[in-house]
């Protein structure tokens, strides 16, 4: 339990500061932004729906029983066997997993005529 508590807490120390550092933009701004594919918007919108997503009551702050919460919830999604304890293989099983996540979008992006990638 305690280092289900450490993993939210580092998790939260990790997300928390380049939140903190990401300048506001408005709403406009941020579908444009996210309809071009630029790495650092798709990198905006994605700590945007993390804090949403650890900002659970919605207050505007995250409190330590959020982070852990957080924290907790990531750790059991790489838990496979629930058995309290992420082996390399499920960290390696659920990265690939995500990766090929994301591979199927960008290449759903192309199919849908968009651009699959922001080349400025």
């Amino acid at each position: 339990m305690k280092y289900t508590a450490t993993l939210g807490i580092l998790l939260a120390a990790l997300t928390v500061p380049a939140l903190a550092e990401t300048p506001a933009k408005n709403a406009s701004q941020t579908t444009e932004s996210a309809a071009s594919g630029a790495p650092h918007d798709r990198m905006h919108n994605h700590m945007e729906k993390m804090w949403k997503e650890m900002d659970a009551n919605g207050d505007g702050s995250i409190s330590k029983e959020e982070s852990t919460a957080f924290g907790n919830k990531k750790f059991d999604e790489r838990d496979t066997n629930h058995d309290g304890k992420v082996t390399r293989e499920e960290w390696d099983a659920f990265h690939n997993a995500k990766m090929e996540e994301m591979k199927s979008k960008h290449e759903g992006m192309k199919m849908e005529g968009k651009p699959a990638n922001d080349k400025k």
